[in-house]
């Protein structure tokens, strides 16, 4: 059972938190819901996620992603489900291409060996 004094403390709290998000909104809606959320170009007024869908994102070059993940987080939606993906060569295709370089980090099975693994090589 919660004390009344517990959830009045809590309530406070909660109400503090959401009246500071809702201080950053811009006409009733917050930043990552305006149009400047879907824009490539950075403002720092702006909000800190890029929100694209999987088709636009995908048409977006590798120096522009970066350019963007260097102000932002990337929010894709309408990405296809894990559960539409099967471990196999169509699926993995559909992360990327199989034959462009991958860097691939991780630590051997083993336990014998300490080390950390680097692989740098296509996925065919």
């Amino acid at each position: 059972m919660i004390h009344s004094f517990q959830a009045d403390l809590e309530y406070k709290l909660f109400s503090d938190v959401l009246k500071s998000v809702e201080n950053l909104y811009q006409g009733r809606q917050p930043l990552h819901h305006l149009p400047s959320a879907r824009s490539v170009a950075w403002d720092p007024q702006s909000s800190i996620f890029f929100i694209a869908t999987s088709e636009e994102f995908s048409r977006l070059s590798p120096i522009v992603v970066q350019e963007i993940f260097r102000h932002r987080n990337i929010v894709v939606t309408g990405v296809q489900s894990a559960d539409d993906i099967k471990f196999d060569r169509d699926g993995l295709r559909s992360l990327g291409s199989l034959t462009a370089p991958r860097e691939m980090h991780g630590e051997p099975f083993s336990d014998s060996e300490n080390v950390e693994l680097l692989i740098a090589s296509p996925l065919l």
